[in-house]
């Protein structure tokens, strides 16, 4: 899907997965932001972040742009 559209997923910063179970032995990467190609040509030092988790299980993330560069 991802590559049949054209999508680019960006690198994961701040942690490496962004689920976590409540026994703290299953993890993974389930949250992510897909971004077309012109979206990586017109910003190319977008990232995304991972935050801490508050009461969810997920790791909210953020999408960020250096629209100086």
């Amino acid at each position: 899907f991802i590559e049949d559209n054209g999508l680019v997923d960006l690198p994961l910063s701040g942690r490496s997965f962004t689920w976590f179970n409540g026994d703290g032995l299953s993890m993974s990467r389930l949250d992510q932001f897909l971004l077309s190609e012109y979206w990586c040509l017109t910003w190319p030092n977008s990232m995304q972040m991972a935050q801490l988790r508050g009461l969810s299980d997920h790791c909210p993330i953020l999408l960020s742009v250096d629209e100086e560069n």
